[in-house]
């Protein structure tokens, strides 16, 4: 008498219940890993200046170039904008890149209202993939130039007598 080793018995009796009922027994695939998730839809309007728009001083030239620069990815111009002092607030030109493209979707300059001498409030069309790590999260709405140079950033505008520099006190910039 020969045996049959209980686990293959039922292994093959499982097997064939099952092809009986009509159901096949297929091994299950492996979940593949989702696609990772595309940034947000961008808003086809936000890459392109309002027509109300027309610098009129050379500071308001900068920041429209900056911003302009900025939605198009072109890093470069944008950091070349920076005086020293925000250069090295952001550490270098890649990081100020890599965290740039990690965060705005899209950027559009809407206005430019004067708050002080050299320094404007900002009014922006803004899309971000993730918000920015620090204050708001947004870009910041204050900006102060000096020798045509973006000089000093900040969710509000700097405190008087202060220099114009990337870290006024009052002054929120992005890095943080």
């Amino acid at each position: 008498m020969r045996l049959i080793p209980l686990r293959r018995s039922i292994t093959g009796f499982v097997g064939a219940l099952a092809l009986l009922a009509g159901i096949a027994v297929l091994p299950v695939p492996r979940a593949e890993a989702a696609p990772p998730t595309p940034p947000p839809p961008v808003d086809p309007d936000c890459g392109t200046p309002a027509p109300s728009l027309n610098p009129m001083t050379p500071d308001e030239q900068t920041l429209s170039t900056y911003f302009g620069a900025l939605n198009a990815q072109d890093y470069a111009t944008a950091w070349s904008l920076f005086n020293e002092q925000l250069q090295y607030m952001f550490g270098s030109q890649q990081q100020y890149a890599k965290l740039m493209a990690a965060h705005v979707s899209c950027v559009r300059l809407l206005g430019v209202q004067p708050h002080g001498p050299h320094t404007y409030l900002v009014f922006l069309a803004e899309q971000y993939i993730k918000p920015f790590p620090a204050g708001s999260g947004t870009l910041p709405t204050f900006w102060t130039l000096d020798n045509g140079l973006i000089a000093g950033i900040g969710t509000s505008p700097p405190s008087e007598g202060n220099a114009p520099d990337g870290n006024a006190p009052g002054q929120g910039g992005l890095p943080g």
